[in-house]
């Protein structure tokens, strides 16, 4: 899984968005930062360096390419995103989604914020979809700059608690 997660991260930087809490709850309630930090030494930091490796090399190897910084650097820290546009904090709620699932969307909220998330307590679990799409959507929802396509890693995940 380490591999996987670092491989999307190499390629899509936004992709562990929702990995956060789902990671930081399974150290807090597993107890499991030992594998974790083990795991990152072991799997992802080598395939992190192959990738900036192959990223440089791609760009002429004259100097190291971490793609992944530089989107960073250049679209939140320089905030050069906003060239492209800026919209409120509630334009996924109020916009996207309800253009996006139309007449399941009041549904969406229901399973997402209530449902699941009172179903999965009452067995003594974690209600972990819920989790990931609600950090994924808060996270998105406080960059200035706005599209529908940020969130469309989430609609299979949106559409799988719909049902």
């Amino acid at each position: 899984m380490t591999a996987v997660i670092s491989f999307a991260f190499m390629i899509r930087n936004t992709s562990p968005v929702g990995w956060v809490p789902l990671l930081a709850l399974k150290i807090i309630q597993e107890g499991s930062l030992l594998p974790f930090i083990i795991s990152g030494v072991l799997v992802a930091i080598p395939i992190i360096i192959f990738c900036i490796f192959m990223d440089s090399m791609y760009y002429g190897g004259e100097q190291w390419t971490f793609t992944s910084y530089n989107f960073l650097n250049v679209n939140l820290l320089y905030g050069l995103s906003k060239f492209f546009g800026e919209d409120p904090w509630w334009w996924y709620l109020a916009v996207f989604a309800s253009t996006q699932y139309i007449v399941v969307y009041p549904f969406l909220l229901y399973q997402t914020v209530y449902g699941h998330i009172k179903t999965q307590w009452s067995k003594s679990e974690t209600p972990h979809l819920a989790y990931y799409i609600l950090f994924y959507f808060v996270f998105f929802s406080v960059i200035a700059h706005k599209e529908a396509r940020f969130l469309l890693p989430i609609l299979p995940f949106c559409i799988l608690l719909i049902g």
